[in-house]
């Protein structure tokens, strides 16, 4: 009998190699030694490219622009050595305007607090307006009450005149009717404002609104500790909570897609006929299109599984209920999901950081006035 059972008896061999299988400490070593010295050395650089890039470049100019003395509106800036005029605090001057909208690409910039309202066709209009608003339309260094006796053209020191009245797209001022101006004109801002590349359009969005993202997270987050705990005591009626919620907001958040994109094309459709439309206003019509069709198809999926589903309901209430007694014996899960939500986020930054910053390293001032 014992014989016939030699595969459940002791393991053949000696004593040494019997204690090697229950303990494999020997010839043991450090392995993949090139491939991890690569991988630190990938890391070092990248974090030396983007401190360097955080450190002389500037975000700030993809969102506000600057003026043409190399100003950043929007903020503080620091002394460089090609303009007399650089350095200046244009923290409560967030708009760019230029002194000849007919010939944006060789005009005067400005960082301005706000942009013309009215159309000024007179010096005196420019200087009222001026004193009026505190924005000055004029060089940095004139006063305000000298601006009569100074050259208004397109290099400055003061705007070429008519100054169209103004509204602000990509935190610059564009004129709020282009009926006065010419097809060729018109299509020369339209080409300046769309010259940025979906990329940097992109990274500008997430630039100006961040702050909300991570206010709607935290809210999110909130509601989320919030229902695992209440899942503890009242997991039935949690589940169906949950369940009709999300159905309700299915279908009311591609409905209100649906109903943003016809809204958005109509008002498109009518615009085309005056003026170019902008990448940017092109792309945000398809990206309601994409996100419309996508959430009709998820919602129809998502109703099609509860529809399913339903007699399964009293399995996800016990399933709940012993995810909550879980929770209260071990409430250190709950730090898992944050810990892991706050390393994505500082991933995410950081590797926003590496591409938005660089691409102002190299960047050159194209204008400085001839009479500077």
């Amino acid at each position: 009998m014992g014989a016939s059972c030699g595969c459940c008896g002791p393991p053949e061999g000696s004593d040494e190699e019997r204690t090697s299988l229950r303990n494999p400490l020997k010839n043991r070593g450090c392995t993949d030694i090139i491939p991890l010295t690569v991988f630190i050395v990938f890391w070092a650089g990248m974090f030396f490219i983007a401190g360097f890039s955080v450190l002389n470049g500037d975000a700030l100019r993809l969102i506000y622009g600057y003026d043409s003395f190399g100003n950043t509106c929007g903020r503080k800036n620091e002394k460089i050595s090609i303009s007399n005029m650089s350095g200046m605090d244009m923290s409560d001057r967030k708009y760019v305007f230029f002194a000849d909208i007919k010939q944006i690409g060789s005009s005067l910039e400005l960082c301005v607090k706000s942009c013309p309202n009215k159309e000024l066709e007179t010096k005196a209009a420019v200087m009222k307006f001026s004193n009026e608003s505190g924005s000055k339309l004029c060089s940095y260094d004139i006063r305000v009450d000298d601006y009569v006796s100074q050259t208004f053209r397109v290099s400055g020191p003061c705007p070429a005149l008519p100054v169209y009245a103004s509204t602000d797209i990509l935190m610059r001022c564009i004129p709020s009717s282009f009926s006065k101006l010419g097809k060729k004109v018109v299509n020369n801002v339209a080409g300046f404002l769309n010259a940025g590349s979906l990329f940097e359009q992109v990274l500008a969005d997430l630039m100006l609104s961040w702050k909300l993202m991570i206010v709607l997270c935290l809210i999110a987050l909130g509601f989320s500790v919030l229902i695992v705990l209440l899942i503890r005591f009242i997991a039935a009626i949690v589940v169906w909570v949950i369940m009709i919620f999300v159905v309700l907001a299915s279908i009311a958040g591609t409905a209100f897609l649906w109903w943003t994109y016809h809204d958005y094309k109509m008002d498109m459709d009518k615009q085309a006929t005056i003026i170019p439309l902008l990448n940017i206003e092109i792309a945000s019509e398809k990206s309601f299109l994409v996100y419309a069709i996508i959430a009709t198809i998820l919602t129809a999926i998502l109703l099609l599984i509860i529809f399913i589903m339903r007699k399964r309901v009293a399995l996800a209430v016990a399933l709940f209920g012993e995810a909550g007694k879980c929770i209260i014996k071990m409430p250190f899960l709950l730090v898992q999901p944050v810990w892991t939500f706050l390393a994505l986020i500082i991933f995410w930054v950081y590797w926003v950081a590496v591409f938005l910053y660089p691409q102002f390293l190299c960047q050159q001032f194209q204008f400085l006035p001839p009479w500077w």
